[in-house]
């Protein structure tokens, strides 16, 4: 390729300037091409030693006063210009200087990623590079090697030397792996996601720093669910949580009908049967819905836990508050089963231990755990209860005795129990332990002074709801009113009317898990119910400094709940790799369960025969290579990473080499083989992994009978005697490859036993229980009972396979076939120089 920049002098390269590039600069990756493209008013500037900033500074403001600089390390800034032309000027006096080793745009690739080139390249040599090509090329080059590891060779070009071109030269002369620039690139923090709803700095459950949000309280940094990381592997996807409660109010600003599936029939309370919206004050509902699934993202409100998945309101509330029937809590859950809730979110109970209190509501959680979700199990949640005394019980259906079904505590702003949230007792015969906790509010009032609600969530628009705090006339809550009558909280910003930071209690806590469980099944909705609750109990945290035993504590159960381990872990289970598994050229693979971008690491099991791109996923076959090779994924994310099941691939044409062999059935390893004139025989090839068809290449007088494709052809041999080859290859959609070739001899007389000089026969044929073989001289007079030397023989299947062989001496042979199963078979003789074959039927 000609380079208008570079004047190659022998070995010299000697770089004159930038400005008039080629029309489109790369670099590969691996074999790949990667577009780049300038910044036109970055440079990259690269000094041999550590320069003083000040006086570079003031040396850069003389071409451009308004210059600025961002220097990456000790050695390295780059600076941006006002103009391309300032900075191509700029960058002409710089080479100048005797401390600069290395002047270069910026570069950038198709997502705009900043690519940053300094005088460094990046060299992995093939294993079967000699090492004197080694050193020639670093010669040609005048590269310096810095630094070698089991990765790479880091070299050092020249001054005044273009890394690109160099490192595209090392890649274009077929003795590397790879070899690139050392790119020095802005690194991105996948660590977590931080919305831009107001109010999420004060959801301390989600994203807790120890920073200050209700009444002055702040907790311990890190003492939440990781819902940030989690957000950095999925923000969920079509996945439908059924909320059972005082119902959610129509359009939300922050969950509009587009995310709530608001069904005929969802009110099991009193009013109007179709209409699943909250009365009055009654914003319990509400409460649960926003923390699941509140819009993210939107510069107004909160964040939901699985912002992007659906919510189905269902009310079993009075419009006053009271309870409805049981027989209608039960007709609720079945409700939310059939019509296609992943997820029931309950964060009521009664005030029993009971396992068993109502057993129309066991049964309809027994039949959504089981048949659910096409069989697969809704994920049943219930909160675990509040007692205003402190270790008190699991309420019921909380405690049913049902595999699967969560039971979520609360735990504080400081990992530790919240005081309300019920004390496990694993030796209760009531069940009463906890599963998982997640963060709420601490106490209540007259629990611990100064304790409050403190939650933040979405609240019935207007003046209803809980902003401003109403005065309760129903129920119990107004033994428990938090703030003063009519506080507001929020009281400024979009529709902050429309939100409340007073909700609290396991209330809370089973919706937070419940939106967990949500980002679960969009990262794999093919976990079942038990495994939700296997994952999210075996990736809770143990925290708290209490006593686990078997991994469970009285306290917080398996601990406080963490979203991101437990995403992580749904990518894992069950997940697989998608994608051909041939590759011929090349080929792309993902997975198919997939999240969100760059958390993907693919490899490949051999480098030196597939390459893959470790983002992208595309595989490219190198040096012709045949076999096998494993790809492998792994997901990460800030907390951990997990591997998904690698795929096995076959790479290139089938699995043929010269220890294939090829043979008349029979007959295998015989080289050459004699056989008679114009005799039929079925020939074989051992197994070829990724072979589709055979190409049988015959001698002058050989023709197919059948099969000609196939690795078991039928070919009727020559009628003239002589010395043959026969010829066979593996084909599939990638190419062939050659077998082993086989020499055949064909005789028609002059040794001493030709095939027609040999009688054989087999009776009875069809048989049963023993088949008769008889092989006779019908040149000699009579039927000698010895034959003059063994033979060999051979039964085999139609694969070829044996199932009986013998060399005996005596004319008459019984094989014993009942315990072959019925079918065609083979008997084969080789006898001197005469091979003979009968076509056997066995049949019981």
């Amino acid at each position: 390729m000609k380079k208008s920049l570079l004047l190659i002098l022998g070995s010299a390269i000697v770089f004159l300037g930038f400005q008039a590039q080629d029309n489109q600069k790369y670099y590969y990756a691996f074999s790949e091409k990667i577009p780049l493209a300038e910044v036109e008013q970055k440079l990259v500037v690269r000094y041999s030693d550590t320069p003083d900033r000040n006086i570079e500074t003031n040396s850069f403001r003389k071409s451009d006063p308004a210059i600025q600089q961002k220097w990456q390390d000790d050695q390295t800034v780059v600076l941006s210009s006002t103009s391309k032309d300032k900075r191509d000027v700029l960058a002409q006096e710089l080479k100048k200087s005797v401390n600069v080793v290395s002047v270069q745009p910026m570069y950038k690739i198709n997502t705009g990623l900043e690519m940053m080139v300094t005088d460094e390249v990046l060299v992995r040599f093939k294993p079967i590079t000699e090492k004197a090509k080694q050193t020639e090329l670093h010669q040609k080059y005048r590269s310096t090697i810095l630094k070698t590891t089991d990765t790479y060779q880091l070299l050092k070009v020249p001054k005044s030397v273009d890394a690109l071109y160099v490192s595209n030269q090392y890649q274009e002369s077929g003795l590397v792996e790879f070899a690139h620039p050392n790119f020095i690139v802005e690194v991105e923090k996948h660590q977590q996601v931080i919305p831009n709803d107001p109010y999420f700095a004060n959801q301390f459950t989600l994203n807790n720093t120890g920073q200050v949000f209700n009444d002055g309280h702040f907790g311990t940094a890190d003492a939440d669910i990781d819902a940030p990381e989690a957000w950095a592997l999925t923000a969920g996807g079509n996945v439908l949580v059924a909320v059972l409660d005082e119902g959610v109010s129509p359009n939300h600003p922050d969950l509009p009908n587009a995310r709530q599936i608001r069904l005929n029939g969802s009110n099991f309370g009193d009013g109007d049967p179709n209409d699943p919206s909250p009365t009055g004050n009654m914003n319990h509902g509400n409460s649960c819905a926003g923390v699941i699934a509140a819009t993210q993202n939107n510069n107004e409100g909160i964040a939901g836990i699985c912002p992007n998945c659906r919510i189905m309101p269902i009310r079993i509330f009075n419009a006053n508050g009271t309870g409805i029937p049981s027989n209608r809590l039960a007709d609720a859950i079945d409700f939310a089963r059939t019509n296609g809730a992943a997820i029931i979110s309950n964060s009521w109970g009664f005030n029993s231990d009971d396992p068993n209190l109502i057993p129309a509501i066991v049964s309809a959680i027994q039949t959504a755990t089981t048949q659910g979700r096409g069989n697969l199990g809704c994920v049943v949640l219930f909160s675990a209860g509040n007692n205003l005394v402190n270790n008190g019980f699991v309420h019921f259906p909380s405690n049913v005795n049902i595999p699967g079904v969560l039971t979520v505590g609360a735990s504080d702003r400081d990992d530790l129990k919240s005081f309300y949230s019920p004390l496990g007792n694993p030796n209760s015969t009531n069940n009463q332990v906890l599963d998982v906790t997640a963060p709420s509010h601490r106490a209540y009032p007259n629990q611990i002074i100064g304790e409050t609600f403190e939650a933040w969530t979405i609240d019935i628009p207007a003046n209803a709801g809980y902003n401003p705090w109403p005065e309760f006339t129903a129920g119990t809550n107004r033994s428990i009113v938090p703030p003063a009558i009519g506080e507001q909280l929020p009281n400024a910003g979009i529709n902050f009317q429309s939100y409340t930071g007073r909700f609290g209690g396991t209330s809370h806590s089973c919706p937070v898990v419940a939106g967990v469980a949500a980002l679960m099944l969009s990262a794999n909705p093919n976990l079942t119910q038990q495994q939700v609750f296997d994952i999210i109990t075996g990736t809770a945290n143990p925290v708290g400094g209490y006593v686990y035993t078997n991994g469970r504590s009285n306290e917080l159960g398996f601990g406080r709940v963490n979203a991101c381990q437990a995403v992580l872990e749904a990518y894992r289970v069950g997940n697989s790799i998608n994608g051909s598994s041939l590759v011929c050229a090349n080929a792309t693979y993902s997975l198919q369960n997939s999240p969100n971008a760059n958390r993907i690491t693919w490899t490949s099991s051999n480098l030196n025969a597939l390459n893959i791109n470790p983002t992208s996923g595309v595989a490219t076959r190198l040096n012709n290579f045949n076999g096998q090779v494993n790809i492998s994924a792994t997901v990460s994310g800030s907390c951990g990473s997990v591997p998904v099941p690698p795929l096995t691939v076959w790479v290139g044409a089938p699995g043929a080499n010269i220890g294939t062999l090829i043979y008349p059935s029979g007959s295998r390893g015989i080289d050459p083989v004699t056989l008679g004139p114009a005799s039929t025989y079925l020939f074989q090839s051992d197994y070829v992994p990724q072979a589709t068809s055979f190409r049988w290449l015959l001698p002058p007088g050989f023709s197919f009978y059948s099969g000609s494709t196939t690795s078991s052809p039928f070919i009727t041999t020559s009628a003239t005697a002589g010395s043959y080859t026969l010829f066979c290859a593996a084909v599939n959609s990638c190419g062939q490859s050659w077998t082993h070739s086989l020499g055949i001899t064909i005789s028609t007389g002059g040794g001493c036993c030709p095939a027609a000089a040999v009688r054989l026969s087999a009776f009875p044929n069809p048989a049963s229980s023993t088949l008769t073989v008889t092989v006779a001289d019908s040149l000699a007079t009579g039927e000698s009972q010895t034959l003059d030397q063994p033979y060999r023989l051979a039964l085999v299947d139609r694969l070829g396979t044996p199932v009986f062989s013998a060399q005996p001496s005596e004319h008459s042979v019984q094989v014993p076939v009942s315990q072959l199963p019925a079918g065609v078979y083979y008997l084969n003789v080789v006898y001197k120089e005469a091979v003979l074959q009968r076509q056997v039927f066995i049949e019981h």
